[in-house]
């Protein structure tokens, strides 16, 4: 990849207001952002806990942002007002925001079309910090790949490629093309603009050419803004001399997405009932209560203590058929208790093996088997008491959770091995929030402990075919006695989202791997 840089240094910006520039080619897009209602443009979910949409699916957060896209969305990053009677559109979180991660991302306002190449793109921005970086955002094709022009720390303007990997553990790889010494202010709008021709790239500030490079790794994308500290921004323009060519390709991509549309199998409704106060969010558990061969589910309802879903309780269970008809409930459901980001302590599971399953439930920092046909409690233990461990802080540095509000465990996920090789699963795994977890047998006797960086939930496999399941959890492996045979945690910093270990090659006889997603990790 061949690469040219022109630095060129620009001692302040304009202190007139700039003038608006022709834009090169025929216009694909313009908005000042007065379609927007002053205010925020989502409803605040992620100021409560980032992670709401990574277990609701919500059609709205508020206005529709159509023809643009948040693409951050869990970020309630962006808002709408007016200043002096002129619409503007506003990333208000400030660097320091505990959910910004400035090595790692930034507030992006996102439109257009991954064929809109050869662009003009040009807005007015007006910095309100110095903190770090705003600007705009084009030849976007993921919000880890593009290219921007922004303002920087107050002093400098940089032209730079994000690449989609980072070279370490959330550290965005940014290459920069090209920057420009430019000393701006808070009180002024600045037009930025930047040209592309090609591999070309020029970029302007109030009509001044102060950064000029080549670069093909990203030909075409997206447009938008993008700000890691506060800044407004308005009268965005596009253009570019290919709109026929580029509607030509948008056409043809949209004609062969609605071929394969058609060929797919349509899904068809099968059933639809209510949940009168007791539905839940992704929170739905099923497995045969009753033995008559039909699974039923169980909602279940939490309320979050201590902060926003490291440690969570259930209100209320409700035991319905596929049909709808509650068969029990226990607790008061409320509606706005179906909201949830976290794991929730309760599950489903034959644990006698008469074929019909018993309802476990980790509430009041007990461990409850209750009957799936009544919901009534056949059996309970204490859960066990929190680590001393956490009373030693240096000890406790590294663990992704801190806190130790409770001298008993309130629970977190439940989970079911065979490692006493009975065949059947019936000795239990308790965990807590990414740090620790207990064995127990089948009569709910204590085992043995573990912890390390546990994630979100365990994975049993019988490995090596000696009948009992080996313990799979976060990024270690351990035996059915209690052995860790091996562990990552030294190696990978985000947590495990999820586990599975098998052979999913098309050789039958290749042996079991272990496949782990952990977010930032990959």
């Amino acid at each position: 990849m061949k690469m040219l840089r022109v630095f060129l240094v620009v001692l302040a910006g304009c202190a007139s207001p700039p003038q608006t520039m022709a834009p090169a080619g025929d216009e694909l897009f313009r908005d000042d952002f007065s379609r927007y209602p002053i205010g925020m443009l989502s409803w605040p979910l992620g100021q409560l806990n980032p992670a709401v949409q990574e277990y609701h699916w919500i059609e709205k957060r508020g206005p529709s942002l159509e023809p643009w896209a948040n693409s951050i969305m869990y970020l309630d990053a962006w808002s709408a007002g007016e200043e002096e009677g002129k619409p503007y559109l506003e990333m208000h979180l400030s660097a320091a925001n505990r959910y910004m991660e400035t090595s790692l991302l930034a507030p992006s306002f996102i439109t257009g079309d991954v064929e809109w190449r050869d662009c003009t793109v040009e807005a007015l921005v007006k910095p309100l910090s110095f903190d770090e970086t705003a600007g705009l955002v084009f030849r976007y094709r993921t919000n880890r790949h593009h290219v921007i022009f922004v303002f920087e720390k107050g002093k400098t303007v940089k032209l730079a490629v994000r690449g989609p990997l980072e070279k370490s553990f959330c550290r965005v790889n940014v290459r920069e093309l090209g920057s420009a010494e430019f000393a701006y202010d808070s009180r002024t709008w600045y037009r930025m603009r930047v040209e592309n021709e090609g591999s070309k790239i020029r970029c302007y500030i109030d009509g001044k050419l102060v950064i000029s490079a080549e670069d093909n790794e990203i030909p075409s994308g997206k447009v938008g803004v993008l700000a890691q500290c506060p800044a407004r921004f308005t009268d965005f323009r596009v253009a570019s001399p290919a709109k026929e060519e580029i509607a030509a390709a948008i056409a043809k991509r949209k004609a062969e997405e609605r071929s394969l549309q058609e060929e797919n199998p349509k899904p068809k409704l099968w059933k639809k009932f209510e949940t009168p106060k007791f539905g839940a969010g992704r929170n739905v558990r099923f497995g045969d209560l009753d033995g008559d061969g039909v699974p039923e589910m169980v909602f279940a309802q939490v309320v979050s203590k201590v902060d926003t879903g490291n440690f969570v309780e259930c209100s209320s269970l409700a035991a319905v058929t596929l049909d709808g008809k509650v068969l029990w409930q226990i607790g008061r459901p409320d509606p706005k208790h179906g909201l949830l980001t976290s794991d929730t302590p309760f599950q489903v599971h034959d644990w006698d093996g008469d074929g019909k399953c018993e309802v476990f439930l980790m509430k009041d920092f007990k461990l409850q088997v209750l009957d799936g046909t009544t919901g009534k409690v056949k059996k309970w233990m204490w859960m066990p008491p929190v680590p001393e461990l956490y009373k030693d802080k240096a000890k406790i540095a590294k663990f992704e959770l801190k806190e130790r509000p409770h001298e008993l465990n309130a629970g977190d996920s439940i989970s079911f091995f065979d490692i006493s090789g009975k065949g059947r699963r019936t000795d239990i795994l308790l965990k807590d929030r990414y740090r620790f977890f207990w064995m127990y047998d089948g009569d709910m006797k204590p085992l043995w402990e573990g912890y390390g960086r546990l994630g979100h939930f365990p994975y049993p496999a019988d490995t090596n075919g000696d009948g009992k399941d080996e313990v799979f959890i976060g990024y270690a492996m351990w035996t059915p006695d209690g052995k860790q045979l091996w562990s990552q945690d030294d190696k990978l910093n985000d947590h495990s989202d999820g586990l599975a270990v098998g052979n999913f090659t098309a050789d039958p006889k290749a042996e079991a791997r272990v496949y782990s997603v952990g977010s930032d990790e990959g």
